[in-house]
């Protein structure tokens, strides 16, 4: 969102689309700032699941719209503490039935299987000159996995 609000502070930016309007920020006081702070430089919010701007034609705050855009973030909030209020519900009754909901046991690696499998990787680190996304590229790992065996590394230490 600064690249977006530093676009709009050099007027290089009029709109900005959002497909969703819970997509926009964390929660909806976040939503209502963003729009806020955006329709005060001038640039419009395009919400294109509901089809709704910001700003009207004239470039002015359209009040019924900005109402509109509050209710839906508010909206937006409840669906999404709603949503982890059944997920924890749900993790809690497998619990009582006694099913694992962790990942399932053997899928850790061991430490020296992820070594043997990344040998390369572990070479690129020791070596110190590539960064973790240069040497996922070499290796055709992700990154995630770089890091891994470089934390591994670091407890052998």
């Amino acid at each position: 969102m600064g690249e977006i609000f530093e676009l709009a502070k050099r007027k290089e930016i009029t709109e900005v689309i959002c497909l969703e309007l819970s997509r926009l920020g964390r929660d909806n006081m976040d939503v209502r700032q963003i729009i806020l702070e955006l329709a005060d430089l001038g640039v419009c919010t395009h919400v294109v699941n509901r089809n709704l701007r910001s700003l009207d034609k004239h470039r002015r705050k359209d009040s019924v719209t900005m109402m509109v855009l509050g209710i839906l973030a508010d909206l937006a909030q409840m669906e999404r503490e709603s949503l982890v209020e059944r997920i924890v519900s749900g993790q809690q009754e497998a619990k009582r039935q006694g099913k694992h909901i962790a990942r399932p046991k053997g899928t850790v690696k061991s430490t020296a299987k992820l070594l043997e499998e990344n040998k390369k990787v572990a070479e690129y680190l020791k070596e110190g000159r590539c960064s973790v996304r240069e040497i996922a590229k070499l290796c055709g790992v992700s990154p995630n996995t770089v890091m891994k065996v470089k934390r591994t590394l670091g407890e052998l230490v």
